[in-house]
């Protein structure tokens, strides 16, 4: 595979996304199990639609269905304990050849009313000197940009340039002021100039997912992850969320762990979540173990390996099949290669909604998160299993 072959080809599915939108298809309930062309999608399945109903058939050796069940976890926008969801919008140049090419502005839609240290606290300078910041007033409202620093001692690597725009109070408050509610404008760039333009043009709907009046000359927006999409974060690490609709397998007599699970969006929302995962505005020269592979009649793959060392390291892949976005995370030992997460992704077959509606769902237990010691949801009861 060429380097950056799925991000072209990702690329070209976001600019398409307008164009499947007015495709018309039968209804979900006359979905058939096996993979459609995206010609042909239902309703619910295609651009930026709802998680698809499906089955993972046959199930991987070695494993067994623990579980069938949709998520139901709320965003949780500020946690001073757990880090929190921050819905986003990932724009790139015109150029742009995929995730080797680490030129991106990511703009974050932040929280800082539960944390100790307030909206402060959600940017990437929070724990260095203020020597080096701008205050300005963007749209009305007080803001802060900060240029890119290098680390003492790490000659490589590099803090992010960003603005920062505390949006829920006027411009005769300050950063902390409001309900501390605003937008974080970060990316690999350094051009300050740059962001404050990005800046300038950003904003967020009704349920935060930020939006953007026009992209800057050479630029175009990639996609954007809903509060619903985005993870739960703590400064970059994979911490899965249990939306969409998930099958829960079990690995091993120890109890761990594979979720596979469809999710909201279109073929482009696998390379945002791997983006999420990769870019830590806290730290320029780290950009994660992450990988492009292949899966038959797969759009696209990617996988991001490692949150944790040893045993208790865990892996996440996301891919699309038909123009629906897929995850499979778990032990890294059962996901961390595209070998291993090829296995799952080629069981999964699609279905009908009325098909995972007659599916059981078990009752939820909460256990601790494998690798991260967080509180998780655990869904080990017996259920019907499916596609056994």
């Amino acid at each position: 595979m060429t380097p950056g072959w799925i991000g072209r080809r990702l690329l070209a599915a976001a600019l398409a996304v307008g164009a499947l939108a007015g495709v018309a298809g039968c209804s979900p309930d006359d979905q058939v199990e096996t993979r459609q062309s995206s010609e042909t999608l239902p309703s619910e399945q295609r651009a930026g639609s709802r998680a698809a109903p499906f089955k993972v058939s046959p199930v991987p050796d070695g494993l067994t269905v623990s579980a069938v069940v949709d998520g139901d976890a709320e965003p949780r926008f500020s946690d001073d304990s757990f880090g929190g969801t921050k819905p986003s919008m990932v724009i790139v140049p015109d150029d742009w050849t995929g995730l080797d090419d680490h030129r991106w502005i990511v703009i974050m839609s932040i929280d800082g009313s539960g944390n100790e240290g307030g909206f402060y606290q959600e940017l990437p300078a929070y724990t260095r000197s203020n020597e080096n910041e701008g205050r300005l007033v963007i749209d009305g409202h007080p803001a802060v940009k900060w240029p890119s620093q290098a680390i003492e001692g790490e000659p490589k690597r590099r803090t992010a340039a960003f603005v920062a725009i505390n949006t829920s109070t006027g411009e005769s408050g300050d950063l902390q002021g409001g309900t501390q509610r605003g937008l974080l404008i970060t990316g690999t760039v350094e051009d300050l100039d740059l962001l404050e333009t990005v800046a300038q043009a950003a904003g967020d709907d009704a349920g935060r997912t930020p939006t953007l009046r026009k992209a800057p000359n050479g630029w175009q927006v990639l996609g954007t992850l809903s509060a619903s999409q985005a993870s739960n974060t703590d400064e970059g690490a994979i911490e899965y969320q249990p939306e969409g609709r998930n099958v829960v397998l079990l690995g091993d007599p120890a109890g761990r762990e594979v979720w596979v699970t469809a999710f909201e969006g279109n073929a482009t929302t696998p390379i945002l979540k791997a983006i999420e995962t990769m870019w830590h505005p806290y730290d320029l020269g780290t950009f994660g173990d992450t990988h492009e592979f292949s899966i038959d009649g797969a759009d696209a793959a990617l996988i991001a390996c490692c949150d944790g060392d040893g045993p208790a390291a865990i892996a996440t892949a996301w891919f699309s099949l038909d123009g629906s976005p897929f995850s499979v995370h778990g032990p890294a030992s059962l996901v961390g290669t595209p070998d291993l997460a090829s296995r799952f992704a080629s069981s999964i077959v699609l279905t009908t909604a009325n098909e995972w509606a007659a599916t059981k769902r078990p009752p939820r237990t909460t256990t601790t998160n494998q690798g991260t010691g967080n509180p998780t949801t655990s869904l080990l009861a017996p259920a019907t299993v499916v596609g056994g």
